[in-house]
């Protein structure tokens, strides 16, 4: 389901990775040169941050088996984690000696109850969402032999398709993978071995040499499995393979769509299977489709251990003001309180009262109204959104005080006195009456993410090998299986989201008579945050040439940090020069971006500096096409004020 000022998670689009005996480098060929800038300059690389579980998966040299732990700096731990009796966290790797830290250093935990990471095993393209068709590229250095892909597909509303093209040795890409390069094991049931890991000088190991194929310990085509749902409902990415039924399976001589059996609409695949590397070599996977799909290298748990855990539909979905989201059954809304049935875990639910000051909206489960628009919601009542009687597509906002929701009506306080709604009605709830002031920010906290679909804000208060604790913000406990859990995000800590900063100061100045001014967590002129050559983010400030933006900072930070870009669609014409400065200095500057530039990582040193300034300025081709955003701003710090 998606909300109006709602955009999708970010993930990552194309990279070039090649991997030493230890380290993770860039190949020559991708690097940008390095900043032009004074103080704090910093080297600007191309983005490789995947997904958390990439360059972990990638780099580690032996199998190892449960949570993946990301470090404010952005290093990566692996083991079982667990909360001391003195708050710290404990996390034991597969081998070797404990470790313990501090929260104040973690930025997430990836749960991974029953998910083992072997050496080899990676996600190497990730093109989900809902989309039309899209290419994703990624290049890997392979030995010769057979190397074991799975490939997850899902299809939404109208007709799609799914192609998968390999570049290298042996291969021109102009075509999808032919026959000759596809095999399976001989048997659906015989497990697939291991890949060797990486090497020294830094290719993958193939999981069965060449030899495997005279040997017939593979067979040639691919093995697939389709799925379908009954009643497909608010799919946006993998996770609509939890409302997905498996129909057959049998195999393929190419990865392509034509295995639906003529559906053309909410359905799902799932490829497996090796391609067969004749060459040592580097080479580029293009996987194209419409709409979601993933490339994987090995057997990766992870895919399905990523999956929601299937519980009955929600009703509700309860937005919450410290942040985060409810998702289940309404059982009260009165003007003090509501209270929300969640689901915690298969067969599980817990309770939770929220009183109202913390409640931000209310959306019953599905789709929302064509017809609904946001662009005149009161900013000082409380807004319900009521459906046309006769046209349930048409709707308009009412604005007064909500007074609460039974099981028939919805009563509002309006022009002097209470009226009803029918809750049928109903298409949404936005609590804005300053009867109800909103609770002042969090401090430092955590945010749950349950693999039930809610998001919760708290703290964390107990985590061992079954269960894990925690305290909502504002009161409320939830007692969830380890298994339920997707993430734990600290919020708040050594890494501030900066788009949650208001500037001190922002300047927008056209270039001729039209200024577009600076857009939170949304694209200018709305919509998702998408980079050309790059990812979707869900969070960043989206800018039109010339802009600037002012932030106090008194010398509490260490480092700036963000992903840079010019817009898709309205960049593909746009030169920028974009600079970090300091106290009137500049840290940081890059000219001439435009949108054949990759997405430029920028990190700067932030010591001493009070005063922080975000400029995006005019480029060679006047403001034309001058969209960009920087995406994911962060400000580290060195420690947490007590």
């Amino acid at each position: 389901m998606h909300y109006p000022r709602h955009t999708p998670t970010a993930r990552p689009q194309r990279r070039v990775v090649s991997f030493g005996s230890n380290d993770l480098l860039l190949d020559a060929d991708s690097a940008l040169p390095p900043s032009q800038g004074g103080r704090g300059s910093k080297t600007v690389t191309v983005s490789v941050m995947y997904v958390v579980l990439c360059t972990l998966l990638l780099l580690i040299g032996h199998p190892a088996a449960g949570d993946i732990i990301e470090t404010v700096d952005r290093g990566m731990l692996t083991g079982k984690v667990t909360l001391g009796d003195d708050g710290q966290l404990r996390i034991a790797p597969a081998d070797g000696e404990p470790i313990t830290l501090p929260g104040y250093d973690v930025f997430q935990i990836n749960f991974g109850e029953g998910l083992t990471i072997r050496a080899g095993d990676i996600m190497l393209i990730d093109n989900d969402g809902m989309h039309t068709a899209r290419a994703r590229d990624a290049s890997i250095k392979l030995r010769a032999g057979l190397h074991h892909i799975v490939l997850p597909y899902w299809q939404g509303d109208g007709a799609g398709s799914v192609e998968l093209r390999v570049t290298g040795p042996g291969f021109n890409g102009s075509q999808p993978i032919p026959e000759d390069a596809l095999y399976a094991m001989r048997r659906s049931a015989d497990e697939i071995p291991q890949s060797g890991g990486i090497d020294g000088e830094g290719f993958r190991r193939p999981e069965l040499p060449l030899s495997a194929i005279e040997q017939r310990q593979v067979r040639s085509r691919v093995r697939y499995r389709f799925y379908t749902a009954t009643q497909p409902e608010g799919w946006r990415d993998m996770s609509c393979f939890n409302q997905m039924q498996l129909k057959r399976s049998g195999t393929s001589s190419e990865i392509a769509d034509h295995v639906n059996g003529g559906q053309t609409e909410w359905y799902g695949l799932v490829f497996e299977g090796f391609v067969r590397i004749p060459h040592d070599g580097t080479y580029t996977f293009i996987l194209t489709s419409d709409d979601g799909s993933q490339l994987f290298l090995g057997q990766p748990t992870q895919f399905n251990a990523s999956l929601p855990v299937q519980t009955d539909r929600p009703t509700w979905r309860v937005r919450l003001k410290p942040g985060g989201e409810l998702s289940g059954d309404l059982n009260q809304f009165d003007k003090d309180r509501a209270v929300v049935s969640i689901p915690v875990g298969e067969n599980q639910t817990t309770d939770l009262t929220v009183t109202l000051d913390r409640v931000a909206e209310l959306w019953p489960a599905g789709p929302l109204p064509m017809g609904l628009s946001r662009d005149n919601e009161s900013q000082t009542l409380d807004t319900v959104y009521v459906r046309d009687r006769d046209d349930p597509n048409e709707v308009r906002g009412i604005a007064g005080k909500v007074l609460g929701m039974d099981d028939q009506s919805l009563t509002i306080f309006f022009r002097g006195e209470p009226r009803q709604l029918n809750r049928d009605r109903i298409a949404g709830v936005v609590l804005n009456h300053p009867d109800r002031p909103a609770p002042t920010p969090p401090g430092f906290h955590q945010v749950l993410a349950l693999r039930t679909g809610q998001e919760l804000a708290g703290r964390l208060t107990a985590l061992d090998e079954q269960t894990i604790g925690f305290e909502l913000l504002g009161g409320g406990q939830v007692t969830a299986p380890r298994g339920s859990v997707a993430f734990l995000r600290y919020e708040q800590g050594r890494v501030i989201d900066l788009t949650r900063i208001e500037p001190t100061a922002s300047e927008d100045i056209p270039y001729f008579d039209t200024a577009f001014p600076y857009q939170v967590n949304q694209a200018i002129g709305g919509g998702e945050i998408r980079l050309f050559n790059g990812p979707s983010f869900k969070r960043g400030l989206s800018v039109h040439a010339r802009s600037r933006l002012h932030y106090r900072l008194d010398s509490e930070y260490a480092t700036f940090r963000a992903t840079l870009g010019l817009l898709e669609p309205g960049g593909r014409m746009g030169n920028i020069t974009a600079r970090v400065l300091g106290d009137g200095e500049v840290l940081w500057e890059q000219a001439d971006i435009t949108a054949e530039n990759e997405p430029i990582d920028v990190q700067v040193d932030l010591d001493g500096v009070g005063r922080l300034v975000l400029e995006v300025d005019f480029g060679r081709g006047q403001n034309v096409g001058d969209r960009a955003a920087w995406c994911d701003p962060q400000l580290i710090r060195e420690r947490v004020p007590e």
